[in-house]
């Protein structure tokens, strides 16, 4: 009679749709089957097919998730405990699932497992500080690095990990790389420049690095406790307001309609005549540019650890033009000089920012490479 219920139960589920669990089921997926039954019943409380399946997947799911366990308890995997956590936290899943469908929970008695992940929990936590305790045996960065990361998994895992908090403090000061950025020096009092924008942008990204988190930067100001580097920049050469001009005559003919005379009774033509005038053109540029020298000093011996020059330039431009004559004589080119006004260059500090902005993405390009591996 057993038998011939399961072949029944077979043949019901085979006739139902996939909504109710049916297909996950029949494949072996029960968590699954298990969800959409759950889900079927949220929808159609007195579903008959949903509940069947429910009360067959529902067992089957538990002893596939506890087989998983148990192979995952003796087996040497290091992150055996975070995966019997995600087993359990499947079947807390499944049984919160079943507390909020009130179909389900009066037919099944669910089983939470929040004590059994807590204790997973724990483990997973002892186990990523025990292998975070072995990597620093290494005694090298690269193993540092991941005892760092195992001690930060360990207080993910249990907040209150004292012992793996001391280590994580421990391991991030052997890690840390501190550097101090120097202020930029100014050449050119005669100018009346000043690079304080530049200066700050940079100090702005250098506050907001975020790069490599054992990296910290420091303007000399801070006057930080300890270096491991000096970031020195200066600017090697640069002009600001280098003038050129270019100025062009030409004269200019047209053929105008000047109107119109009667050929036949029935048609008329056109009565040309040519115009002229003279147009001065005048093109005027102001180039300014500029070489930044950027180093990076070892702060115990003062020796030079990487060294790069990064230029930028910036043009600014002006057109403008005037005319004598006919006016229709102009091409569009001259209408569009003649139409506008000599107008004021912008001041000198404004044209040592403009060319210093390629220059400061360089820079910040380059400090993030280097220190990216660190």
């Amino acid at each position: 009679m057993k038998n011939l219920f399961y072949i029944l139960l077979f043949i019901a589920l085979t006739a139902v749709g996939c909504a109710t669990g049916r297909k996950a089921y029949l494949k072996g997926d029960y968590y699954k089957s298990v969800t959409q039954a759950l889900n079927r019943l949220q929808q159609k409380p007195s579903d008959k097919t949903s509940k069947d399946i429910l009360h067959f997947a529902y067992p089957e799911l538990i002893k596939y998730e506890q087989n998983k366990i148990n192979t995952f308890k003796t087996s040497s995997d290091p992150l055996r405990w975070e995966k019997v956590m995600e087993s359990y936290t499947t079947l807390n899943g499944v049984y919160d699932h079943i507390q909020r469908t009130p179909a389900a929970h009066r037919m099944v008695d669910a089983k939470s497992f929040s004590k059994e992940y807590e204790e997973a929990r724990r483990n997973a936590a002892e186990m990523s500080y025990q292998q975070g305790l072995k990597e620093l045996n290494f005694q090298d960065r690269v193993n540092n690095k991941r005892a760092y990361r195992s001690f930060q998994r360990a207080l993910d895992l249990r907040p209150d990990h004292t012992d793996a908090r001391k280590q994580l403090d421990l391991v991030r000061d052997k890690l840390m790389t501190y550097v101090v950025v120097q202020s930029i020096p100014m050449h050119s009092a005669a100018l009346s420049l000043s690079n304080a924008f530049f200066e700050q942008q940079m100090m702005e990204y250098f506050r907001r690095y975020a790069g490599n988190e054992f990296v910290r930067f420091y303007s000399a100001d801070e006057k930080p406790k300890y270096a491991d580097h000096y970031l020195v920049m200066r600017f090697d050469d640069f002009a600001v307001g280098q003038m050129s001009v270019h100025e062009k005559e030409a004269e200019r003919t047209a053929q105008v309609v000047t109107g119109k005379t009667q050929v036949t009774k029935d048609s008329t033509a056109n009565i040309y005549a040519t115009v002229k005038a003279k147009v001065r053109l005048f093109n005027k540029s102001l180039s300014s540019g500029g070489l930044l020298d950027v180093k990076i000093i070892d702060a115990r011996n003062n020796a030079i650890v990487s060294q790069q020059k990064f230029s930028g330039t910036f043009v600014w431009e002006d057109r403008w033009g005037t005319y004598m004559g006919d006016e229709r004589a102009l091409n569009k080119e001259d209408r569009e000089y003649t139409n506008r006004r000599e107008t004021m260059p912008p001041p000198p500090q404004q044209l040592f920012i403009e060319f210093t902005k390629p220059i400061y993405g360089q820079t910040t390009n380059f400090v993030d490479n280097f220190y990216k591996s660190f």
